[in-house]
């Protein structure tokens, strides 16, 4: 019996998954090992190794190059490693690889189909992330510095008395930061309500958000009556406790605003601009500013977690860094104005988001259209891949990729750039990383998240010794 059914398995694999190639053109290379319904979910199923150069993606990477394909369920994925075909993917071809692929959990039973993130491209979407880059605009980012400033000195403090808990103490840095540029209220304590409801909720979202369920990979499934999707079952609880937090948050501010209490903050910028005439409505909003919290909050606390384990693995950056910083500032302070004469500071910010991208081990978008890219044909409904460690562990661009080596960047056209400006060169070689992402679905808090990374890098360098601790049983 198990040969007709290996043959009928086989037969209907084939004739879900090849469709028309243009003459002249080709798919991209296929890995084997596929299998029937599961496509390539057994061998890789989006988790990512302690070691990023040994993911199933970069080992891919390695044996078939630039670009290739694989199937995760009855999905196609077109996997894109080269700096280049980035480029010319999901820049030049942004118009049809602007979307994203539907998670029908993470997006319409969890987020109410209100998270921007997973937004289709469209009308819509463009109307929300414009009000977004307003609000989270160069000179937006500029009148935050003061909380950037106010918070890291109080980061200073409290890992002077009690150093034990400094990852604690990242995590109320980047709280309060962003916090109170998104609503205009500090978090001096993780003991906040409002931050603990947000924290929750951040970690619901990222279970969610980081698994590839059933519904996701066989789409049919979502024709069952609603009463036998028991993926709903467990997560539309948490979408009502979503919308009570971020709801609860934006009509609060609009009482303070009411009552004459006035703050610079990002949300009082989106209330300002005439949304409801763009087709965004209010809990849209506040979902919006919601999303601004969670990204903001978690990405850069595990950059600068990342950034410490850094420190401690590779000393040498350490002595570095005291060295560019006793010369340049000396007993005081460093300040943000100090930037442009701390190049190696801030080749430390470049290369922790190169050697730890928050982003994991890809980023992912939906083409819309048919994409040529050389010989290559991308039908229109493919998931297309950015490999963030193959791109940012590529031994010929970067040495020793797996070393933290901040002077990688000295010296290079990328150092003089910002964040911003690395993401728009014409030459993709010249790019620092990708943990923002790449094309219409670039991270727009990139100058926020940019400068809290300079400045507590700097600080904390400045005031502490970052040595590796001694076990006191073996002496190690």
């Amino acid at each position: 019996m198990s040969k007709p059914i290996s043959l009928v398995e086989g037969v209907t694999f084939q004739s879900m998954h090849v469709g028309r190639i243009p003459k002249g053109l080709r798919e991209p290379p296929t890995p084997a090992g596929a299998r029937p319904f599961v496509g390539h979910s057994h061998i890789w199923n989006g988790n990512a190794t302690c070691n990023p150069s040994e993911t199933q993606l970069v080992k891919w990477a390695r044996e078939y190059g630039e670009i290739y394909q694989i199937w995760q369920g009855m999905e196609r994925w077109v996997i894109v490693c080269l700096p280049e075909a980035v480029k010319e993917i999901f820049d030049k071809h942004g118009t049809v690889t602007g979307s994203k692929a539907r998670l029908r959990v993470a997006m319409d039973v969890l987020s109410g189909g209100f998270r921007m993130l997973f937004m289709p491209y469209g009308k819509h979407w463009r109307a929300v992330r414009s009000v977004v880059h307003q609000c989270l605009s160069i000179t937006s980012a500029e009148k935050m510095k003061p909380s950037q400033d106010l918070e890291s000195r109080r980061y200073l403090y409290d890992v002077l008395t009690d150093p034990e808990n400094f990852l604690v103490h990242v995590r109320r840095y980047t709280a309060s930061v962003i916090m109170y540029s998104t609503y205009g209220r500090r978090v001096t304590s993780l003991d906040d309500p409002t931050y603990q409801a947000i924290f929750e909720e951040a970690q619901v979202f990222g279970v969610v958000f980081g698994t590839r369920f059933m519904v996701d990979k066989y789409p049919i499934l979502e024709k069952l009556p609603k009463f036998l999707q028991w993926w709903r079952a467990k997560y539309e609880p948490y979408h009502q406790k979503e919308v009570e937090l971020w709801m609860g948050l934006w009509n609060g501010l609009k009482e303070q605003l009411a009552s004459g209490i006035h703050t610079g903050c990002f949300v009082k910028k989106f209330m300002e601009v005439d949304y409801p005439k763009m087709g965004i409505s209010e809990i849209e909003a506040a979902y919006v500013a919601g999303t601004l919290i969670e990204a903001g909050s978690d990405s850069t606390q595990n950059t600068l977690n990342s950034l410490i384990l850094g420190l401690v693995a590779f000393p040498e950056t350490v002595k570095a860094a005291h060295e560019e910083l006793d010369s340049v500032v000396g007993d005081r302070l460093p300040q943000f104005e100090d930037s442009q004469r701390l190049p190696y500071i801030r080749a430390m910010v470049k290369e922790v988001m190169r050697w730890r991208s928050v982003s994991n081990d890809h980023f992912a978008h939906l083409s819309t259209g048919d994409v040529v890219y050389k010989d290559y044909f991308i039908p229109a409904g493919t998931v297309i891949v950015g490999n963030t460690w193959a791109l940012h562990y590529d031994p010929e661009r970067y040495p020793e990729p797996g070393r933290f080596n901040p002077a990688r960047f000295l010296g290079t056209r990328a150092l003089e750039l910002s964040a911003g400006e690395c993401i728009n060169v014409s030459d993709p070689c010249d790019r620092d990383h990708w943990s923002f992402g790449a094309g219409r679905r670039v991270c727009p808090g990139y100058t926020l998240a940019e400068n809290s990374l300079f400045i507590l890098t700097a600080r904390l360098l400045w005031a502490f010794d970052i040595i590796a601790p001694v076990d006191t049983a073996t002496g190690k």
